[in-house]
Formats: C-alpha cells, structure tokens, sequence
C-alpha cells in the first residue's frame, strides 16, 4: 500500500486555540503540544507503530519530529 505525500495547503493548521473554542462550546477535546502528532492509542501493538512510522517516513516533510514526538507520547 502506498501514501500519497503531505499536501502542505490543506493539511497545515493555522494558530487557533481549537482545544479553548470546543470548551466554549461545551465540548471537550484532546490538548495536543503539537498539532501534527495525532494521539496514539494505549493499546497500541508493535505492528501497528511500525506501519505507523512507515506512513510518516513516506513523504512527510516533518516526519523525525513527528516520530520522535510520538514515541514521548508512548513512554509517557
């Protein structure tokens, strides 16, 4: 299976305090530090976080920051 690159104009997020704005509105939302990892789930397998890396490494420009920050979130 392959991947297509990050399209930078429609993924790239603009400074907006989402996580404020859903508690606004009466919701409730995930506090990410950085807006490119996605949360990985606590039950996550071995080779799941391979694949996982894998997606990253093909095409995304910001891939080293975005593994380095999701292995924090594991052995947090």
């Amino acid at each position: 299976m392959e991947s297509n690159p990050k399209f930078e104009a429609s993924q790239d997020l603009p400074n907006f305090p989402y996580a404020r704005f859903a508690e606004l509105i009466g919701r409730w939302c995930w506090k990410s530090t950085d807006p490119n990892v996605s949360p990985l789930p606590p039950h996550i397998i071995f080779d799941q976080a391979r694949a996982y890396t894998s997606a990253i490494l093909q095409g995304d420009p910001d891939s080293a920051a975005i593994i380095k920050a999701s292995f924090k979130q594991l052995f947090a």
